[in-house]
C-alpha cells in the first residue's frame, strides 16, 4: 500500500501486476524498447514498438537480484500519436547501476534498456514488475493484486533494511529530504 502511494496511486488505480525473471549473460546488456501488452499484437517487441495506439503499463520497473552487469537506463522517449519517437533523438536519461536488491521504477510508456560495460560472462538476474491500470494481461504473467492480507516482506528478508517506515515515507511524500540511515 505504501508503495502505491509513492507512486501516486490508489490501490483501485492498479487492475494487474505483471511480473516476469530474467536471466542473462551480463554481457548481452538488453536492447532498448518499451513495455507493451505483447499479447494484444504480435508477440515481440519489434512488432509493437512504434505503434503509438498499444497499451504501455502504468508502471514499469526491475529488481536486481545481483550486481553484475552494465546500469538501465531509462530515457525521455516515447510513442508518439504518429507512430514516432518523441524525441527524435533522446535529449535526458537516467543510468541506474546494478546493485543486489536495488529496485527502480520508472513511467511505463519510457524507452529503455540496459547497456553491456565488458565481456563478462556472469548471469545478470532480474525481475520485471509492470503495473498496470487500465489493462490486465493474461495469466500467468499478470495476476489481480489482492492487498487485503498484504505483508510485503518478512523480517529474515534481505530487503527488510529497505522498508521505509510509514513516517519516513510520509515524509518523503510531503516532498522532504530522507533521514539518513
Amino acid at each position: 500500500k505504501a508503495l502505491m502511494r509513492l507512486l501516486g496511486l490508489e490501490e483501485c488505480n492498479i487492475v494487474g501486476i505483471e511480473w516476469w525473471c530474467r536471466n542473462h549473460a551480463a554481457r548481452m546488456g538488453a536492447h532498448f524498447h518499451y513495455d507493451t501488452a505483447l499479447n494484444i499484437r504480435g508477440s515481440r517487441h519489434s512488432d509493437v514498438d512504434q505503434q503509438a495506439n498499444i497499451l504501455r503499463p502504468a508502471y514499469s520497473s526491475v529488481l536486481y537480484l545481483g550486481s553484475v552487469g552494465g546500469p538501465a537506463l531509462v530515457l525521455d522517449q516515447v510513442v508518439a500519436d504518429t507512430g514516432d519517437h518523441l524525441p527524435i533523438f533522446p535529449q535526458n536519461g537516467c543510468a541506474v547501476s546494478t546493485r543486489s536488491n536495488r529496485w527502480m521504477v520508472f513511467p511505463g510508456e519510457l524507452r529503455h534498456g540496459a547497456v553491456s560495460i565488458d565481456d563478462s560472462k556472469e548471469q545478470r538476474f532480474v525481475i520485471l514488475y509492470n503495473f498496470w491500470r487500465s489493462h490486465t494481461p493474461r495469466p500467468p504473467a499478470c495476476q489481480v493484486p489482492d492487498f487485503t492480507n498484504y505483508l510485503p516482506i518478512c523480517s529474515t528478508a534481505a530487503t527488510a533494511r529497505h522498508v521505509l517506515e510509514p513516517e519516513e515515507a510520509e515524509r518523503l511524500l510531503r516532498g522532504e529530504s530522507p533521514v539518513a540511515r
